[in-house]
C-alpha cells in the first residue's frame, strides 16, 4: 500500500514508476535559490492499512497488535517519525511539484516552485488541501539519483 500513494501521484503526473525511489518527509524549511528549492527534510515513515504494512511497521520497531496498528490511522494514514535525522536537500530547477487538490480531476495539481513554497508557508492555491504550515508532508521521488518529483501527501 505504501507505493500506492506514489503510484497515484506518478500516474496523475503521467510518469512511469519504474526505477524510482520514494522517501516521505516533513518539510520544515523551504528556501528558494537560483539552483532550485533548498529544503530541510525530516524523514518519516508513512503507513496505510493492511497486513503488509503492519509487517513493515513491525520490522521498523512497532510493537503492537494488528488492531492497535489500525487504531493509529483513523484517517487512513499513520505518519511515524522515530528517526530524528534531518537532511538538507536541493530540489533543483526542473523538479515537478504537485499539491493535493481534491477539486481537480486527478486529485493533484502540478505547480511551480513559487506556488509550492507558498503552500508550504500555509498559503495553498484555491481548491488545494491545506496542510500544517511549515510542516508539509511530501513524497520525494528520485530517478537516477536526482530529485524528479515532490508531491504533497493528502492527509485526511
Amino acid at each position: 500500500m505504501r507505493t500506492l500513494l506514489t503510484a497515484l501521484t506518478l500516474a496523475a503526473l503521467g510518469v512511469a514508476s519504474a526505477a524510482t525511489t520514494t522517501q516521505y518527509a516533513m518539510l520544515t524549511n523551504v528556501t528558494p535559490t537560483p539552483q532550485g528549492l533548498r529544503v530541510t527534510a525530516d524523514y518519516v515513515d508513512v503507513f496505510t492499512p493492511g497486513p503488509l504494512e503492519y509487517a513493515r511497521a513491525q520490522k521498523l520497531g512497532f510493537q503492537g497488535t494488528l488492531s492497535a496498528f489500525y487504531a493509529r490511522m483513523p484517517g487512513g494514514l499513520w505518519v511515524r517519525n522515530v528517526n530524528p535525522q534531518v537532511r538538507t536537500l536541493l530540489f533543483p530547477t526542473g523538479t515537478t511539484f504537485a499539491l493535493a487538490c481534491l477539486q481537480d480531476q486527478e486529485g493533484v495539481r502540478v505547480v511551480d516552485a513559487a506556488t509550492f513554497t507558498a503552500a508550504w508557508a500555509g498559503r495553498p492555491p484555491k481548491g488545494c488541501w491545506p496542510d500544517t504550515p511549515k510542516r508539509l508532508l511530501v513524497s520525494v521521488v528520485s530517478e537516477d539519483g536526482g530529485v524528479a518529483y515532490v508531491a504533497q501527501v493528502y492527509q485526511p
